[in-house]
């Protein structure tokens, strides 16, 4: 009778689930309905009607008992997480819960079909850790949540979950780094290099369909590194070089231009002759002039004049040398990491054990394919060993690589680039100023920003690059920027007392008009001399990477 009626066991397992109370019968009518085997077998019939009947039963099994409860498991778990996180929403009253009754079923014994055994707590195991993962995969963002929901399941239900273990590039890897050297121009233009974190953080206008910046730290090159390889580096490194050789054709061209090589002639020219009664300080002034008379030879639609150009093409240089430099670090750090159970030492010294796995091998086995295999390890272990010791700096490399050719009679016009450098700061500074201004408002600008160290980083490559960091610093630029606003700080004190003293003879409003707009004054020239002061501090680190060991 049980055999032509097996559809009795679907509805009896429906009313297990909706009452568990009857979870201590479901072993025994399964195993009712599975004695129907011994039958078939007496009847003389084929052995695959027996393997038919018994796959047939234990796919009912599955589909009517053991899925639903896949199901109800994950629900609870999920109900019981986001209840306690999120607010206003109703909790679960644990006198009315009949979830607490589903434990007895996990701890039933496994019930047995003619060709495997069936256990409800193995199923409900494999199937949440099947969905876990698989869901963590999809939205890595979500990891923390199933890691709770996995330990909830073993407080709860008993359940010894796996641990979701991803690989370890997938979760922080950030932008690949493949992608970034195939687009080189396009990322020193979107990203902002911050020379003392080693970061760079995407720009405001491009992220505009976003509620997040994009940020490249060493911890994810590290990570790009170990999905592709150390050789990437020497590939990037490639990249880089052809896109500066590109960049700096554009910012000689800009030097070799009439009106820009005239001005800075007549700068030097001046200054030659001054300089003396300078104190061989560049006049802040000659740079403000210098920039009014670079605009008046025009702008382009946004607004944007010659010297904004100017200093754009610097800073990307620097953000491309920056980037360089993070890819030796990366490397660095993944060669540390992959050899951080290694032997630190090289090669045995006399007397020493040879700890090489061909050694050890050899003296144990004589296997051809296993001391083919230990070879193998051995050259692997000793190529991490070399990148990880090795100290080629790449920076110096591209500065020699360019000086042997801008420092030749025919780029003659790029002597004269030392005496541009108060201009462009000035420009950088002001544009910075104006970005961590509009940082603070509403709406999304293309110059807003807070950090921008790959213009220092540019200026101070290319100074190494032409050979003029010693006449860059023979007209102390910044000596002269500091002389010339705590001048203007004297002034407008100055200004500030007399506003005061004035205030018994003149109108009060007035008084108090002039008063606020000394303020915001001296709140200005406060807001410049600290942006120029942290400028020389970052030129002057960059310039620590240049030197020649």
């Amino acid at each position: 009778f049980l055999i032509f009626s097996s559809d009795i066991l679907g509805k009896f397992l429906t009313e297990v689930f909706e009452d568990f109370k009857l979870h201590s019968q479901v072993y025994y009518v399964v195993n009712a309905f599975h004695d129907g085997q011994k039958l078939i077998a007496k009847s003389g019939l084929e052995n695959e009607c027996m393997v038919t009947f018994s796959k047939n039963l234990e796919k009912l099994f599955l589909t009517s008992f053991v899925e639903p409860l896949h199901r109800m498991i994950e629900n609870d778990l999920r109900f019981h997480l986001h209840s306690e996180r999120i607010e206003g929403m109703t909790r679960k009253n644990p006198l009315e819960d009949k979830q607490s009754d589903i434990t007895p079923l996990l701890g039933m014994s496994p019930i047995a079909f003619h060709t495997s055994l069936t256990s409800i707590r193995d199923q409900i195991t494999h199937y949440l850790n099947q969905t876990f993962y698989n869901h963590t995969a999809i939205g890595l963002q979500n990891w923390k949540t199933y890691n709770e929901m996995l330990n909830l399941a073993g407080n709860k239900y008993g359940l010894r979950l796996s641990e979701i273990h991803l690989p370890q590039h997938t979760l922080e890897q950030g932008l690949d780094v493949l992608e970034i050297m195939r687009n080189i121009h396009i990322f020193v233009i979107k990203y902002n290099y911050n020379l003392h974190l080693q970061t760079f953080v995407e720009k405001l206008a491009d992220s505009v369909d976003r509620k997040h910046l994009n940020t490249i730290s060493i911890r994810h090159i590290a990570n790009s590194i170990r999905s592709h390889g150390i050789g990437i580096v020497n590939t990037t490194i490639n990249y880089v070089y052809q896109y500066l050789t590109k960049k700096l054709e554009v910012l000689t061209t800009f030097l070799y231009d009439d009106h820009i090589k005239s001005r800075l002639k007549r700068e030097m020219h001046f200054f030659s002759e001054k300089q003396e009664e300078l104190d061989h300080e560049y006049p802040f002034e000659r740079a403000v002039n210098f920039n009014k008379d670079i605009r008046k030879l025009g702008v382009t639609n946004n607004g944007m004049t010659y010297m904004d150009k100017f200093r754009e093409a610097i800073t990307e240089v620097g953000n491309a040398l920056g980037f360089v430099r993070m890819m030796r670090l990366g490397a660095m750090r993944y060669c540390s990491q992959a050899t951080e159970f290694l032997p630190t030492h090289e090669y045995p010294s006399s007397g020493e054990e040879n700890l090489s796995f061909t050694a050890q091998a050899q003296g144990e086995m004589d296997d051809t394919l296993v001391l083919d295999c230990t070879k193998q390890v051995d050259s692997l272990v000793e190529n991490l060993q070399t990148k990880s010791a090795e100290t080629l700096d790449y920076l110096n490399l591209l500065v020699s690589v360019f000086s042997k050719e801008l420092c030749n009679e025919r780029f003659s016009h790029l002597q004269d680039f030392h005496i541009i450098i108060p201009s462009v700061t000035l420009n950088a500074v002001e544009s910075l100023l104006r970005g961590k201004e509009k940082l603070s408002k509403r709406g999304v600008d293309s110059e807003a920003t807070f950090s921008d160290d790959g213009f220092a980083l540019g200026l101070a490559y290319l100074l190494r690059v032409l050979k003029q960091v010693k006449v860059f610093n023979d007209i102390h630029w910044f000596d002269a920027v500091r002389k010339y606003y705590v001048a203007e700080k004297e002034k407008l004190l100055a200004s500030k007392q007399t506003v005061r003293r004035s205030s018994f003879f003149g109108g009060k409003a007035a008084t108090s008009e002039e008063a606020h707009n000394t303020q915001l004054l001296l709140a200005r020239h406060e807001g410049h001399l600290e942006e120029f002061n942290f400028l020389e501090w970052t030129l002057r680190a960059a310039n620590t990477f240049f030197h020649n060991q």
